[in-house]
């Protein structure tokens, strides 16, 4: 048996640029649900769950939440399920957003290079993730490519460690052509 509920996300947020803390209205009909739960995606991961509220025995429950977004930067999709005391689970159409907040992103800098170079140099920087973050960095990655020109990327140096404005790596640029080049 499916849940017979209409869902009603705060229309506005859809595709809406989100920082920090925002407001989601969520209305349920349906006098046999007992909770429900608030859900985000970002593009390629799992649903994470915002929060899980009961409901009283009303036929309609309207409710305004405060979400915190500021540890999460992506797009990504937000829906309700609702639960009715058989079990049965309804989930509302996702609406797109695109939650912004460097607060969630790591730090990355390189040290600028400001002389010609020729042969090896030492590539200098910083990549670490911010101290309100939970999860360690998966990859820190430099490339380069010319200044001008429509030229792909080139990975020079790949790593998992974090580092923090020290040497990364000895760069042999003695095969490259001479000219400006974006690091």
């Amino acid at each position: 048996m499916m849940v017979d509920t209409r869902y009603n996300l705060f229309h506005s947020l859809q595709g809406a640029v989100i920082s920090g803390s925002v407001e989601v209205e969520v209305s349920l009909e349906d006098k046999h649900l007992t909770h429900y739960v608030l859900e985000y995606g970002c593009i390629g991961k799992e649903w994470q769950t915002v929060g899980e509220f009961p409901i009283d025995s009303s036929l309609s429950v309207a409710q305004r939440l405060n979400w915190d977004t500021s540890q999460i930067d992506g797009y990504s999709s937000l829906r309700v399920k609702a639960i009715d005391r058989a079990g049965n689970i309804g989930i509302s159409q996702a609406i797109s957003i695109r939650l912004k907040n460097d607060s969630a992103l790591p730090i990355v800098q390189l040290r600028d290079i400001d002389r010609p170079v020729r042969g090896e140099i030492a590539i200098y920087g910083t990549a670490k993730m911010r101290s309100n973050q939970e999860k360690g960095l998966k990859s820190a990655s430099v490339e380069f490519r010319p200044a001008v020109g429509n030229v792909d990327w080139q990975l020079i140096y790949q790593s998992q460690l974090q580092f923090n404005n020290e040497e990364i790596f000895l760069w042999n640029t003695s095969e490259i052509d001479d000219g400006k080049y974006l690091v």
